[in-house]
């Protein structure tokens, strides 16, 4: 009798540990630097019941949301020269409870603009130390918001890849064939525009990222894996 009373009362305690045992958080992290990637990982090994997954283009991105569960998404902006907050909307409609970590390089008024417009619900700049990774990631569990920029902060110097952010779609295409070799005749036979029209776009262009000439365009988009 007294060995069947001590049963109960293991059994009792394994079921206690079950009911408090915390429920695994699955954290996805999309970036295409594997440096950045590996030291995520390294740094939520302190966060217990983690289940860490990764992804480094948008298409992976997209098929792990469609086909796996994630609690917190870790962002890059830039991942291989794409804009992934005009991915937002997206992510959003695929994981609606999401919470989303911008954990990035960029830090001007545009892109802080953009983290309220879509209420993003973690900011974090890359220069951060990795316990401010920890606290932001135990405030999104706690269902609380992090953001780590100031209110008043203002950006003055655009690199790279701000620049090309601000070229419309037209403008991008004709920039890459631009870098490609082609022609004004060329790129408007491929687009269906005139040359005059060609010639507008190029230059307004060359405006928006500062350069003077196709050298200097060959050169950036060398730079910026677009050739």
């Amino acid at each position: 009798m007294k060995k069947d009373q001590n049963m109960v009362k293991v059994m009792e305690n394994v079921n206690d540990v079950d009911l408090k045992k915390e429920k695994t958080l699955f954290i996805h992290s999309c970036d295409d630097h594997h440096i950045v990637a590996e030291g995520i990982q390294s740094i939520l090994k302190h966060i217990p019941n983690v289940e860490l997954s990764t992804s480094n283009s948008k298409e992976g991105l997209l098929s792990h949301l469609k086909n796996e569960k994630v609690d917190i998404l870790i962002l890059d902006i830039n991942v291989r020269s794409q804009n992934m907050i005009k991915m937002l909307p997206e992510i959003k409609a695929l994981k609606p409870g999401v919470k989303i970590l911008l954990f990035t390089n960029y830090s001007t008024n545009d892109i802080i603009k953009e983290v309220v417009r879509y209420d993003i619900d973690g900011f974090l700049e890359k220069t951060e130390a990795p316990s401010k990774i920890i606290s932001c990631i135990k405030s999104l569990q706690a269902g609380k918001k992090h953001l780590t920029y100031q209110k008043n902060q203002v950006g003055t110097v655009k690199d790279s890849f701000e620049l090309l952010n601000e070229l419309t779609a037209r403008e991008l295409d004709i920039f890459k064939l631009l870098a490609g070799g082609k022609t004004n005749k060329q790129i408007a036979d491929a687009l269906f525009i005139s040359i005059l029209t060609v010639q507008t776009h190029r230059k307004r262009m060359y405006q928006k990222l500062g350069i003077k000439g196709i050298n200097e365009l060959i050169t950036f988009a060398y730079e910026n894996n677009l050739y």
